[in-house]
């Protein structure tokens, strides 16, 4: 009876406090050594359609200790993360409003989603009846279909985003789409091993001059078939909204820390994931961002706060979304740097009604099997004594991490 309180009790605790009650008898260090292979096995905790494990071969961090969260979520008060045994959920992942966690009542934007009746295709949807004719007292009975253009699944520019197999296409022109870009310029506050908070401008567009670095760290913008579009969640056109569809794994280096590599060769225009974590409001990251600074002293995890822009036009900010994945968050909080660019494209990704933008990761190129993972955090920030090292080993390593004051 006590073993079964104490199986209660233990998602609560992290490794430190597992390892503490394993040593206060056989049978708690037995329950203890099977809830440890199980945070092992699966990073994600149940909540992909695949497990993520961790490898570590380098010191005895067994497994990093965070709340999983597919998709953006509103804050929680819990100090606490709960990480017990889940029931596995055989390759189906819940799916919710938005694309995401995210619920917000009614707030859907109306009159913005495609009225395809089950999956949309590339060619044109025929989609409701219009009155044709010199007047209905004429002809009351001609009536035809009309072919109704589906703008869901494209670029801002209005090319269709993605292929027959759901990857992204016209990646040359993501990568220089200056005009639907983002900017990204992270603000490092202490990583402890290998995360950063991250500082990201997306502008629908980009108006007077910019340095060639910010020019090449401009992404795309793309619109997904969401909660205002009458299409089935099968359509070709929610492929953010499926959770991670590539074997992962998360792996522990000397110098880095914890990263994230593929597990399987990746083709060029896979989605990998999306930057998920709590959504918190701009005064509440400013506090946590403050605290984060005063634990630099403290040997402790890091900091993972993003904050997305969304510009109009004139260059006013019309949404500001703050994303910390520091306590809870997805696998794209193992993402290291990369000074050249890395292997993967960050893109905004909104889906239609929906009133919240995310930023989405996909594959820039064919990704070996067991390559680590990686992006560019921005351009090179302004110069401080807290930079912090940058350990991508690339040729073109700057040897610091981005950054910029708070």
């Amino acid at each position: 009876m006590e073993l079964e309180i104490w199986k209660l009790v233990m998602p609560w605790l992290d490794s430190h406090e597992l390892g503490n009650l394993a040593r206060t008898c056989r049978a708690l260090a037995e329950v203890v050594r099977l809830l440890t292979n199980f945070r092992i096995g699966d990073v994600t905790q149940g909540q992909e359609t695949m497990p993520v494990p961790t490898v570590n071969d380098v010191d005895e961090c067994r497994y990093p200790h965070f709340c999983y969260t597919p998709f953006c979520q509103f804050a929680s008060v819990s100090s606490r993360v709960k990480w017990g045994f889940t029931e596995s959920r055989k390759g189906k992942l819940v799916e919710a409003d938005f694309g995401g966690a995210v619920t917000l009542g009614n707030s859907i934007l109306p009159g913005v989603g495609c009225k395809c009746p089950d999956i949309c295709s590339t060619a044109d949807s025929v989609s409701g009846f219009k009155d044709i004719g010199p007047s209905t007292l004429e002809q009351p009975k001609r009536k035809r279909r009309r072919r109704l253009r589906c703008h869901c699944g494209r670029l801002v520019g209005g090319q269709i985003a993605y292929d027959g197999v759901s990857r992204l296409r016209f990646l040359t022109e993501c990568e220089n789409a200056l005009g639907t870009g983002l900017l990204i310029h992270p603000k490092t506050v202490d990583k402890g091993e290998d995360e950063c908070s991250q500082d990201v401008d997306e502008r629908a567009e980009v108006t007077g001059d910019h340095s060639d670095q910010e020019q090449a760290a401009g992404p795309c913008s793309l619109i997904e078939c969401g909660p205002a579009c009458s299409c089935c969640s099968a359509c070709r056109y929610r492929v953010s909204q499926h959770g991670i569809s590539v074997r992962l794994k998360v792996v522990r280096s000397t110098y880095k820390g914890w990263s994230l590599c593929a597990s399987q060769q990746i083709e060029q225009g896979t989605f990998i994931c999306e930057y998920a974590g709590e959504l918190v409001t701009n005064k509440e990251a400013q506090q946590r961002h403050r605290i984060y600074d005063s634990l630099k002293s403290r040997n402790w995890q890091g900091s993972a706060l993003l904050v997305l822009r969304e510009y109009l036009p004139s260059g006013l900010a019309s949404v500001r979304v703050n994303i910390d994945a520091t306590r809870v968050g997805n696998v794209a909080r193992f993402i290291n740097h990369s000074c050249d660019g890395g292997n993967l494209l960050p893109c905004i990704i909104r889906p239609a009604g929906c009133p919240i933008p995310k930023l989405g990761l996909f594959a820039k190129r064919t990704i070996s099997d067991g390559e680590e993972l990686s992006y560019s955090y921005g351009p090179d920030g302004e110069l401080g004594d807290d930079r912090k090292p940058c350990f991508c080993r690339t040729a073109a390593c700057l040897g610091t991490l981005p950054s910029e004051s708070t």
